[in-house]
């Protein structure tokens, strides 16, 4: 027998009332959360998951899209927060700006929903509003909205919202189709975050207050049994739980997001999750100190983690008892409570004690046992007037300033991780980070110090050894670099980056056998490393392994198709063999997927030169030399080509001294092949004796060194002391 129709009284409200708050909630919001335009990506999670992840910088493609549905190697299963991050690159591109402003904009939606979600559960206009409005503008889910990563929060919380609506619409007309709209909006959450899993329990909760489909009376047996058809109502939903809840354990464990056994123990863990708990209370109310990261200290004292569990089960208790007088407050504590399970601590993911993303939705619990606990007082007491709104008003001013603040730590890597550092203790990680920014910004002083610090915390850092040694060699300290990364290999041996740095270090001091070991490791533990793979290319190329490093490069662009880099490798290499369709095959893919390249324009007018194609290569070099002014090689081309080709139709004197003019500007006057191109270019105009006389320089700078293109030079020399231009019998 199905479940009887709910009726829920529901507020008077015009729809101008209606148009107003939807627009205060989605303008206020969007305004407010502004300034994320002009933010950068973070080097934390950001790289893994947008701007180096070779399935999402690929846009909206049909393989990206598979990869999406069918992968959970990187963390776990949620394609949904996946096509929203590759919609993302269609739209914008690497532009970070544009990936922001899609999360807030998501972020506003979200308390658009929100709210017409509790005016549909509860009936009630202002109160649903104002809890809209505290969870759009309360500086705890900051994170979650600038934070490009945490996409997958504003989407999860867009369909758990939109689930709670459809629930009341439900409630109100059960039936199959309603269901099944419900259990669709919490599939589509499962594919953004998993951290859904808890919305079955949720709606159990929402059952009692505020859809009264069953009330407690003070008899628990009796609440139980009428309690029993509604948990079979939602019996789908509770085994689609069941489902992702394996999966996710599963992926976590995996991908190595979980705490190892025995790393920390279960008692441990249950004692951080009592005083998190806590302290999320406490940051409701006072927002301040917020970081990306709060570390796990070793072990809480006793007396906080007693101290939380008796507050927790105090506050429980008390809700419990008024549960039939004020059934709001346990209504909304329980949601608090239920929707943190998943991350809250039990079963730990990450280094972190507590993190504010996590609070995006349990959050709106609290603000619905305080908002409704004022209203309730006010309605008792009768109070109406300007003092409530006022009040309110000062509420959500104090939010928003709030939320400003935390917005401005956000701007950048750098940013961000002074924040963590500053109002945290012990962070090893957060020092590391900031090292990360801060020597990406040039700064290698102050990220040494950084990582020496994180040492000093936690001596058996991979990451802080790691970047350490990056950074020491970069200022020329390559004994003390190889001395690091040795140390992180030490402690992870499977450690692919330490293995990859280390190899490009050998290769550099000589040690080539023992590179070529630390790439080969590099790529075994890690296969789609394309720094490695490129690396390892290299070293192979300048040890005359030709085939082999073509198969790296190769490899590469497999892995990720518009990797400049290597296509260039390859269309030299390809070239040099004397396999022009091969390079002509690779260059011209790598046109097509960086059009703008001036390397790949150059190489294209090089290898229609080497059809006879003159005119389009002529055309290459230009458009090259458009899109790099400064880019020698193109310039060099068409100078020698205008100066020295055997056809007149494609000689230009005037042409010729020009450019090279502007070579030997770009090179250096004293430059043996500016001197050598200025010296051709002014036989082609007639003037021998100066030709004469640059050639003579030419040699002069050259010395005793490149004695092949020395010959060459004296060889034209001849020719200008005889009155006679130089014409390239194969125009270069």
């Amino acid at each position: 027998m199905p479940p009887a129709p709910t009726v829920i009284k529901t507020d008077a409200a015009s729809p101008q009332q209606l148009r107003w708050i939807v627009a205060v909630l989605a303008f206020g919001t969007l305004l407010l959360f502004a300034p994320v335009r002009n933010f950068e990506f973070v080097n934390f999670d950001d790289d893994v998951f947008v701007h180096d992840n070779q399935h999402v910088r690929q846009g909206f493609t049909w393989a990206g899209v598979k990869w999406a549905f069918l992968s959970a190697d990187i963390d776990y299963w949620r394609p949904l927060s996946w096509l929203s991050h590759m919609l993302d690159v269609a739209l914008f591109g690497m532009n970070p700006g544009g990936h922001h402003l899609t999360s807030a904009l998501i972020h506003a939606l979200n308390a658009v929903v929100l709210f017409f979600a509790l005016r549909a559960l509860t009936g009630r206009l202002w109160p649903a509003a104002f809890v809209a409005a505290l969870f759009a503008w309360h500086p705890l889910h900051v994170e979650s909205v600038a934070w490009i990563a945490e996409r997958k929060d504003v989407l999860c919380a867009l369909f758990w919202f939109l689930g709670l609506w459809a629930y009341a619409e439900h409630v109100r007309a059960p039936s199959v189709k309603r269901l099944a709209l419900v259990a669709g909006c919490f599939l589509l959450g499962l594919m953004s975050k998993p951290m859904i899993l808890t919305f079955p329990f949720l709606l159990l909760v929402l059952d009692v207050w505020p859809l009264r489909r069953v009330e407690f009376a003070g008899d628990w047996r009796e609440f139980g049994t009428r309690l029993r058809p509604l948990v079979w109502e939602k019996l789908p939903l509770f085994l689609l739980v069941a489902v992702a809840a394996v999966a996710t354990f599963q992926a976590q464990r995996e991908v190595g997001a979980m705490e190892a056994e025995g790393t920390r123990s279960l008692a441990a863990r249950v004692a951080n999750a009592l005083i998190a708990y806590v302290r999320y209370v406490g940051l409701t109310f006072w927002p301040a100190d917020l970081a990306i990261l709060h570390p796990l200290p070793a072990a809480w004292p006793t007396w906080q983690v007693a101290g939380a569990a008796v507050l927790l089960a105090g506050v429980t208790g008390w809700c419990v008892r008024r549960l039939a007088q004020e059934p709001w407050q346990a209504a909304g504590w329980f949601w608090f409570l239920g929707t943190l399970v998943p991350v809250i601590g039990v079963v730990q993911v990450g280094a972190q004690s507590l993190a504010s993303r996590y609070t995006y939705v349990p959050l709106v619990g609290l603000l619905i046992a305080l908002v409704w606990r004022a209203d309730d007082v006010l309605r008792r007491r009768q109070l109406d007037g300007a003092g409530p709104w006022c009040g309110a008003l000062v509420v959500l001013g104090l939010c928003s300033f709030g939320t400003r603040q935390a917005l401005a730590h956000w701007r950048n890597g750098v940013t961000i991780f002074e924040q963590a550092v500053r109002v945290t203790r012990d962070n090893h990680v957060a020092m590391t980070n900031l090292g990360n920014n801060l020597a990406r910004a040039g700064d290698h002083r102050r990220a040494v110090e950084l990582y020496q610090q994180a040492l000093r915390i936690h001596p058996r850092s991979v990451e802080a050894h790691y970047n350490l040694a990056s950074s020491l060699g970069d200022i020329g300290q390559p004994a003390a670099a190889e001395r690091h990364y040795r140390e992180a290999l030490r402690f992870q041996p499977n450690h692919a980056r330490s293995h990859n740095n280390l190899a490009n270090l050998l290769a550099d001091t000589g040690r080539v056998p023992e590179a070529i070991q630390h790439y080969e490791a590099s790529l075994r533990h890690q296969p789609g490393n394309l720094e490695a793979r490129f690396n390892f290319g290299i070293t192979l190329a300048d040890a005359g392994r030709t085939a082999e490093a073509i198969a790296q490069f190769e490899a590469a662009v497999r892995l990720r198709p518009d990797f400049t880099r290597a296509r260039l490798q390859l269309v030299n290499l390809f070239t040099s063999a004397g396999n022009l369709p091969a390079a002509t095959a690779h260059n011209d893919e790598l046109l097509r997927h960086a059009p703008g390249s001036p390397e790949g324009r150059f190489n294209a007018g090089s290898l229609a030169a080497a059809r006879g194609d003159w005119p389009g290569a002529i055309t290459h070099w230009q458009e090259a030399l458009r899109l790099k002014p400064d880019f020698h090689l193109p310039l060099h081309r068409l100078a020698w080509t205008s100066a020295t080709h055997p056809n007149p139709q494609f000689r230009n004197s005037r042409a010729a001294r020009e450019l090279a003019g502007q070579f030997s500007r770009l090179a250096g006057p004293q430059h043996p092949e500016a001197l050598d191109l200025t010296a051709v270019a002014l036989a082609a105009d007639g003037a021998y004796a100066e030709a004469a006389r640059q050639a003579k320089q030419a040699l002069t700078v050259l010395g005793t060194n490149q004695p092949a293109f020395a010959a060459e030079v004296r060889a034209r020399l001849a020719l200008f002391e005889a009155g006679r231009p130089f014409v390239d019998g194969v125009a270069r």
